[in-house]
């Protein structure tokens, strides 16, 4: 029977530990935190999505995007879900997105806990792993606080990020991987807010509005996401600039001009909005301007545009310069933000970059050093939301559980 230590206690630690107890090892789990899951019980605010239907592997973010598409056709969104269903999970999809039918996170942690204990695997809270040492074929770890050393025969490394992580908590993974001679690429915050610069936001803090949203780098869009947008003191937030974002920080850090460009109505084109605006500006030119274009987006965000275009609010519509009017229209269609940089980790949902993929053999095995297995969030892989980087996490776990047993 072989010893394997499962360092983390997060979705991907807890799939390896159940898998591999599931195959005849005996486990042990050491959880920094004094509960198992605490990231997971966050995650789709408290609901968990914990997968997608319609996966698009081409979504994923990575030095090696093939080691991604191979792996999770290893092991599918369909075998996660015929794995839940074996634990007491019933599934729903909504629009795609992959949810527990009771759309709370405490019932996948409570399934995989209840699991756990049935399987005899021994998960030790408030355990912080500080070292790993590799000695003639076995594996020493020593926890922050304790003289006794662990021995194993197998250890799965899946402590996470430090993404989302309180000021109190430690992450240890990188750490403990660079000192064992494995090699990472730059590391950065992904699924988080964009800062952005010319601009008091101040006024618009807090609105929402439904927008598509490019990125742009040196002029050539990237990438194009359609969600809603929401603004607060330093930029714009929501699900649709969070997935922009892991695209940014290399291109920052390189110097490169990093754009953000919103089109605030998307079903309308620009000829037919100039026209509507035109005609709404003759029928009524003895109102406010401001009043006849806030009838076209959030008022706040209208009396925003009024400022940047010099357009007195006050001033009777048809008294207004109809040139400012159309440059009003034109950013409805086109409301361009330079990006300055990206929040941090502490209010990042994932990590980008991360261990090179180089490092690991297809069953998520050291290449340097045999029985050390690598999963989750320290691989170079980071997907955008809609349950990509869930599905990433216990696809990982459950190859390298099963495999770290052979």
């Amino acid at each position: 029977m072989k010893k394997i230590a499962v360092i983390g206690a997060g979705a991907s630690g807890m799939a390896a530990a159940l898998y591999a107890a599931r195959n005849g090892a005996r486990v042990t789990v050491f959880e920094k935190n004094s509960i198992p899951l605490k990231k997971l019980m966050r995650t789709g605010n408290g609901k968990c999505n914990f997968s997608n239907e319609q996966l698009d592997l081409r979504r994923y973010l990575s030095e090696d995007p093939c080691f991604i598409k191979d792996r999770i056709l290893d092991y599918t969104n369909k075998d996660l879900l015929f794995f839940f269903t074996q634990i007491g999970i019933l599934a729903k999809s909504k629009n795609g997105y992959l949810y527990p039918y009771s759309e709370q996170a405490l019932t996948v942690a409570n399934a995989f806990l209840s699991e756990a204990r049935s399987l005899y695997i021994d998960i030790k809270t408030d355990s912080f792993v500080n070292m790993i040492a590799y000695e003639d074929g076995r594996f020493l770890i020593s926890v922050e606080g304790e003289k006794e050393r662990f021995s194993f025969d197998r250890v799965i490394v899946s402590t996470g990020s430090k993404a989302g992580l309180i000021k109190s908590e430690k992450e240890n993974g990188i750490k403990m991987l660079e000192s064992l001679g494995l090699s990472f690429t730059d590391v950065y915050p992904g699924l988080t807010r964009l800062k952005l610069k010319g601009y008091d936001f101040s006024a618009i803090k807090g609105v929402r509005c439904e927008a598509t949203a490019s990125l742009k780098v040196n002029g050539e869009s990237l990438m194009t996401e359609i969600g809603e947008v929401l603004f607060y003191e330093e930029g714009i937030s929501g699900i649709c600039i969070f997935n922009l974002s892991s695209l940014c920080t290399p291109y920052l850090k390189n110097g490169d001009d990093v754009k953000v460009c919103l089109d605030l109505v998307s079903d309308i084109d620009e000829a037919g909005l100039i026209e509507f605006i035109k005609t709404s500006s003759l029928l009524n030119a003895e109102k406010p301007v401001g009043e006849v274009l806030s009838g076209l987006i959030n008022d706040r965000l209208s009396r925003f545009l009024t400022d940047i275009t010099g357009i007195d609010p006050d001033e009777e519509t048809g008294k207004t310069d109809f040139d400012k009017i159309t440059e009003f229209s034109k950013l409805l269609k086109n409301l361009e933000f330079k990006v300055t940089d990206v929040d941090g980790f502490e209010n990042s949902q994932v990590m980008a970059g991360g261990l090179k993929t180089s490092e690991l053999k297809d069953n998520f095995e050291s290449k340097k050093i045999p029985g050390l297995f690598v999963t989750g969030e320290l691989i170079d892989v980071c997907g955008p939301c809609g349950g990509y980087n869930l599905q990433w996490a216990f696809t990982s776990g459950a190859i390298a559980g099963e495999k770290a047993c052979y």
